[in-house]
């Protein structure tokens, strides 16, 4: 079921008997997710736990390579690891209009979904019954080099469209809403903020992690998201300057990392890179440097139990998500991000 309001999040989860019972607008019952300091609190407030390759899978008989990762199902990894970020490796079958989710073909390809629509599907089924959460992010990162701007054009349309069939309009947090009357996005961001959490709490950004031809007919040349679905990792200098990447937090670019955190920008960091670092115990300290960065988005290929390490990236002090701790109010509480007990209707 897609939403388009809070009455249908609430109504959704329940049997067909009780609709009429229970989901009537003016039902003092409803359930409200709203938290008390949604007025106060702008959505880059936060910092959360992300996924790389969010749909991996082992390959079967293991990998004793950078390959060795298994991550859940995208609901489950959103319900009983605390993940708030995606990112979605796109291969794109132009005949069908359809993008198949994997990692490498043949030898490392195994997902737990195959199809973007399967994926999203997995995301806005849980949001769906937990319409408390803070916003969700998805990254996606398209395995195409090859197009020309015409088929670029029909990409970005293709992608649209999928996100489309999943999500209603209105739950996806786009560059115009953001970008509101300001001269440029990059104006809106840096000079009054993101959107707050009361309007964006339930809801779903995506961005699109890739340069060339996609990202200049995506922002016409670094010049303007309007009418897009989809925000793009650009220069932060450029008037679509919103949300890029910092892969690897150091300690050389840390005060790089705090300071467009500060301007305002969102940015998405790695806690960990290599598993077989991981494994052999290499942990810090990019994992202290990425969360002291105050990068929005801390991807992590360990959100849970691994058979070879006992290591879990998890946030500190999380409920699951924290307080940026560069740039939230220094009043803010985990549970002002997201409260669990304001996820979902008791």
């Amino acid at each position: 079921m897609r939403r388009s309001n809070l009455t249908h999040t609430f109504c959704g989860w329940l049997t067909a008997s009780l609709l009429m019972a229970s989901c009537a607008p003016t039902d003092p019952e409803e359930f409200d997710p709203s938290h008390p300091k949604d007025h106060l609190l702008r959505m880059n407030h936060l910092q959360a736990v992300g996924t790389h390759n969010s749909y991996h899978q082992i390959p079967p008989g293991g990998a004793d390579t950078f390959w060795d990762y298994d991550h859940l199902p995208l609901d489950q990894q959103l319900n009983d690891q605390g993940v708030r970020k995606f990112e979605l490796d796109i291969y794109w079958d132009r005949d069908q209009g359809t993008f198949e989710v994997y990692h490498v073909p043949v030898v490392d390809h195994w997902t737990v979904c195959e199809t973007l629509t399967l994926c999203l599907g997995q995301i806005q089924s849980w949001s769906e019954v937990h319409p408390g959460h803070h916003p969700l992010f998805i990254m996606i990162e398209p395995k195409e080099s090859d197009l020309d701007e015409a088929i670029a054009a029909l990409w970005i349309d293709h992608l649209e469209q999928r996100i489309d069939g999943v999500f209603d309009r209105a739950q996806v947090i786009t560059p115009d809403e953001v970008q509101k009357d300001a001269a440029s996005l990059r104006d809106q961001i840096t000079k009054t903020g993101w959107p707050l959490l009361s309007e964006v709490r339930g809801r779903v950004l995506f961005w699109v992690n890739t340069g060339g031809v996609i990202r200049r007919v995506l922002d016409r040349d670094g010049q303007d998201l309007s009418g897009r679905l989809v925000f793009a990792e650009t220069d932060l200098n450029s008037p679509v300057g919103s949300i890029t990447n910092f892969n690897t937090p150091t300690a050389d670019n840390l005060a790089q990392i705090q300071a467009a955190v500060s301007e305002g920008f969102i940015i998405r960091s790695r806690a960990d890179a290599d598993p077989m670092d991981v494994l052999a115990g290499a942990i810090e300290p990019r994992r202290r440097l990425a969360l002291d960065s105050g990068a929005h988005l801390l991807s992590t290929d360990f959100p849970g139990d691994h058979p070879r390490t006992d290591y879990v990236f998890k946030m500190p002090d999380g409920s699951p998500s924290r307080c940026n701790p560069v740039n939230a109010p220094t009043d803010c509480l985990s549970s002002d991000i997201e409260d669990p007990s304001r996820l979902a209707p008791p």
